[in-house]
């Protein structure tokens, strides 16, 4: 299993840093967010096994899926310029109502996915990971709906 860690990683960072590009290319700006924000998931995802990886911990994995999520952030606010809350979203109308706010949110998951691509352990990236969780909550408490 801890052989295969390493090439998960560099495969899921290939897909979603894919969908960054198809997300740029559709002109339904819902669905343009929602791949955008399956991206971030994806390597948040990728990012928590890599906390949990104690001696598997692979530098080079961490790093691209802390990159690529940092690009992912550094979208969210040209994906949530337009307010469109057609179809199934997610997405509240407060976002705009204090849109400032949520893009200084997005920043700050940016800012602290950049620091995760400088974590060497299991145990830095658990720390990076409980900031990336606290930026990720803080933005789906006020722009989210609730389930």
């Amino acid at each position: 299993m801890k052989k295969f860690l390493p090439l998960a990683a560099a495969f899921a960072v290939t897909v979603f840093g894919a969908a960054l590009v198809h997300a740029q290319a559709t002109d339904d700006p819902v669905k343009a967010r929602q791949t955008l924000m399956k991206t971030v998931g994806a390597q948040t995802k990728i990012l928590g096994a890599q906390a949990k990886a104690g001696d598997a911990f692979d530098p080079e994995a961490a790093r691209a899926a802390a990159m690529t999520l940092a690009e992912a952030a550094g979208q969210v606010p040209a994906a949530f310029e337009t307010e469109a809350l057609d179809g199934e979203t997610e997405a509240v109308p407060a976002i705009w109502e204090n849109y400032d706010d949520f893009t200084q949110k997005a920043t700050a998951l940016e800012t602290s996915a950049m620091a995760a691509a400088d974590a060497s352990s299991a145990a830095e990236m658990g720390t990076a990971m409980q900031t990336i969780g606290g930026t990720c909550k803080a933005c789906h408490e006020d722009y989210r709906q609730k389930k």
